[in-house]
């Protein structure tokens, strides 16, 4: 509706400015322009509305196909840190299989199991929940206060968090952190610290001001000693989203909670290996739903057996299957458009070479005529273009600030449009080039 009545307005404004004698109809040929492309724009109204449509969504769809490109190829990897990684709800599982199965089809160079706990409270929990911009409009009351019924109802329904906080010792921490080349993180018997994914970072930096992690005694609180954000496979299996990492006695007052494996590989990984993982007898008997992912919502990547090199190439087929129609959708209609415009200009141009001899014969140069021949196709040509660019704008930077929130893609939320518009006006020009060549030749 909005594009449609707006060509039905601009060519009803053109003529009334005219017929009014506003000041700029004597400028220059200004006259011969605003009649000319209001005459345009009223006959060809319905193709001029569907051409601006196309545009849209061809600036959509290329903006759609660029925010996963993105995701593909900077985030992804930082997903899957561990070579293998598996969880067990059973806190006291052994990975026999699994290691067997590994020890069978892949070259382990090393394997490490370790235990999740927890303290059987939630606090971290309602922090995230009523802190994080995804989750903090949802579990608020009126007042301002955690909605402690819909937070429950949120853990419980949606698999976003585990019913109570997760953390893990600092020995097991840094020897993780070791596999992964990272150095490792000091922690003195009265402190903790917080392990985020990178995108959370900047959001969770007020934690521990509200947070009150007790001692291995239960009697004192321990101090934050800092933040770390580097990837740490925390989709479901070192925490969701976080992790509270204490010194090893605090983990005697808690609870297990469930079990991990990680597994370093040398050599090839075969392509099946994640699959053959999966159909381990113990694997049907995992509790699934039991795996919580956090907060992403847009990719998804929670799983119960983890292999870095199966994943990556999986998940990246899984993008270019969106990633490849929206770049062709948005190719096919930005050429569907832009060879009706440069059809129609040139179909006109036997038309308009005798007002354009008109012209010449009232004193009027070639160099100038063909400057007069560049504004009119200039004028038609970015008319449908200017309107598709502002009418996507505003919800191509709406879909990409929230892209970038949720995916964490190291990528400005207007990086994206930009882009688009900027392949959608190379194909652009070379389409008015090669018009305005066989325009100016058949008018000339």
């Amino acid at each position: 509706m909005t594009i449609y009545l707006f060509y039905i307005g601009l060519s009803a404004w053109i003529i009334c400015y005219i017929r009014k004698k506003g000041n700029g109809i004597y400028k220059g040929q200004t006259l011969f322009l605003l009649r000319q492309f209001a005459s345009k724009v009223r006959t060809m109204q319905v193709t001029m509305g569907t051409l601006t449509a196309l545009f849209t969504l061809a600036l959509m769809g290329a903006s759609i196909a660029l925010m996963f490109s993105e995701y593909a190829n900077t985030v992804l990897k930082s997903k899957f840190p561990f070579d293998v990684q598996i969880y067990s709800s059973d806190n006291a599982a052994s990975f026999a299989a699994e290691k067997a199965l590994l020890e069978e089809y892949a070259q382990p160079r090393a394997y490490y199991s370790y235990r999740i706990y927890t303290d059987g409270d939630d606090q971290v929990n309602t922090w995230i929940l009523t802190h994080l911009k995804e989750w903090k409009g949802i579990c608020l009351t009126e007042d301002g206060e955690p909605d402690r019924s819909e937070i429950k109802a949120l853990m419980e329904a949606e698999s976003c968090y585990y019913r109570y906080d997760t953390s893990m010792g600092i020995s097991d921490y840094n020897e993780l952190r070791k596999l992964l080349g990272y150095p490792e993180a000091a922690l003195g018997t009265d402190e903790y610290l917080v392990q985020i994914k990178p995108r959370l970072e900047e959001e969770v930096q007020e934690i521990s001001a509200d947070l009150r992690i007790l001692n291995a005694s239960g009697d004192a609180s321990l101090s934050c000693a800092g933040i770390y954000a580097e990837p740490f496979s925390q989709d479901g299996h070192n925490g969701a989203d976080y992790l509270i990492v204490v010194p090893d006695e605090v983990l005697l007052r808690m609870r297990l909670y469930y079990s991990e494996l990680v597994a370093e590989l040398d050599g090839e990984v075969p392509p099946d290996l994640q699959k053959r993982l999966e159909t381990l007898p113990d694997a049907d008997e995992q509790d699934l739903g039991g795996l919580c992912v956090g907060s992403d919502n847009i990719v998804n990547l929670g799983a119960v057996q983890l292999v870095r090199e199966n994943l990556i190439p999986q998940v990246t087929y899984v993008l270019g299957a969106l990633i490849i129609p929206f770049f062709y959708i948005g190719l096919v209609f930005v050429c569907v458009a832009v060879t009706v415009l440069s059809v129609q200009q040139l179909s006109d141009s036997a038309k308009y070479k005798f007002r354009y001899d008109v012209l010449a014969k009232l004193g009027l140069g070639q160099s100038r005529i063909r400057l007069l021949i560049l504004k009119q196709l200039a004028a038609y040509y970015l008319c449908p273009a200017v309107l598709a660019i502002i009418i996507s704008g505003k919800m191509i930077l709406f879909m990409s600030k929230g892209f970038v929130v949720l995916t964490g893609v190291p990528a400005s939320a207007g990086g994206f449009f930009a882009r688009s518009i900027a392949l959608f006006f190379g194909i652009y020009l070379v389409y008015f080039a090669v018009t305005y060549i066989g325009f100016k030749r058949n008018v000339e």
